[in-house]
């Protein structure tokens, strides 16, 4: 009789044993299928992440295309001063200063900001002028003046002088508008 009870008692945990893997197995596949489906939702997640993340950098690029200066109306006018008048001369020894004239055009993108304007003026033997440049440096660092403008997205004409110490020289001078080393607008005048 107590072997009976012992194979009864065995019996009853086989089958409660079987009934918790049976359960454990029910489990398994419901947290299987689960998973899958969370993981079909994060590769959808993914791609639509992936999708904006380019579209993002696409118009971030934009924006940075904008905020870049554009310039129209570049203008060189070689300056005498007789009796306290300015008259245009094209004879390299009548120029006093010469006068730069351009318009900044409008962006309704940019915030207002501090933007940097470098101009050069390359003579005919193809130097750059500058006013006191005492160190040897690359000639695209080389400029004849470098000013600041707040730009605040509206047009505005800017107006430049540059007073040379040393006299002007016959020829074809360039001249070149940049902003953070980008080439806005280039113009030639020549003296006689």
């Amino acid at each position: 009789a107590e072997a009976k009870n012992a194979i009864d008692k065995l019996k009853k945990e086989n089958t409660e044993y079987i009934a918790m893997v049976e359960e454990a197995q029910k489990s398994y596949v419901k947290a299987k299928e689960t998973a899958e489906v969370n993981e079909a939702a994060a590769s959808a997640f993914k791609v639509d992440n992936d999708s904006l993340l380019a579209l993002s950098e696409k118009l971030n690029a934009k924006l940075g295309e904008a905020s870049i200066l554009r310039i129209a109306g570049l203008s060189v006018n070689p300056i005498r001063e007789k009796n306290g008048k300015q008259e245009i001369t094209d004879k390299a020894s009548r120029v006093d200063r010469l006068k730069i004239n351009f318009s900044v055009l409008g962006s309704k993108l940019t915030e207002k900001e501090e933007k940097e304007i470098v101009i050069r003026i390359i003579s005919p033997t193809g130097a750059v002028l500058t006013k006191d440049n005492n160190k040897l440096q690359d000639k695209s660092e080389l400029a004849s003046i470098n000013e600041s403008i707040t730009y605040d997205g509206t047009e505005k004409g800017i107006t430049y002088y540059y007073d040379h110490s040393a006299e002007y020289t016959k020829g074809t001078y360039k001249i070149e508008v940049l902003n953070n080393g980008k080439l806005l607008d280039r113009k030639t005048f020549s003296l006689r």
